[in-house]
């Protein structure tokens, strides 16, 4: 986790804003902050509202009004050029920091993938990551074709 500078003093300010919104979420990589980052009960923030919107992340707002985010790099694309991580944290449209999640490959994905292809299969990496990051990953497994930075209604379609 890093941030823009002038946030040196805000990891564990970020640690609690990101678990206490994506506790709420369904998302894998929520998931997995929020089984990483076990926040102890005083840290947890409490919301007035907090709704999942979909394709963008988790917003909570506070009995005080200031709104949080934390999201791909829609919810950030005004206030920073740097879209290369995956969940950004905003409070009241000021960056506050980010989140890099690693995705890990099973051990069985290049031989599951092989196995496609050798039946004929056309493989296609569909998914709301971003462009790159897809990229590497079918280029490391040997998947032919990429959507990446698809909507959930787009990945339905």
């Amino acid at each position: 986790m890093a941030g823009p500078p002038g946030c040196r003093d805000l990891p564990e300010q970020l640690k609690a804003i990101a678990y206490s919104l994506e506790k709420y979420s369904g998302h894998p990589i929520a998931r997995s902050i929020t089984r990483e980052w076990k926040a102890s009960p005083g840290s947890v923030f409490r919301w007035q509202k907090v709704e999942e919107v979909k394709g963008l992340g988790m917003r909570g707002a506070t009995k005080e009004g200031d709104i949080y985010w934390a999201g791909s790099y829609k919810v950030a694309a005004g206030l920073t050029s740097d879209d290369a991580h995956n969940v950004y944290i905003v409070r009241n449209d000021r960056l506050l920091g980010w989140i890099d999640v690693r995705d890990q490959l099973r051990p069985e994905a290049a031989n599951i993938v092989s196995w496609l292809h050798s039946k004929g299969i056309h493989t296609v990496l569909l998914s709301g990551d971003r462009q790159q990051t897809c990229r590497d990953i079918a280029s490391a497994l040997g998947i032919q074709e990429v959507l990446a930075e698809q909507s959930p209604e787009d990945k339905l379609n």
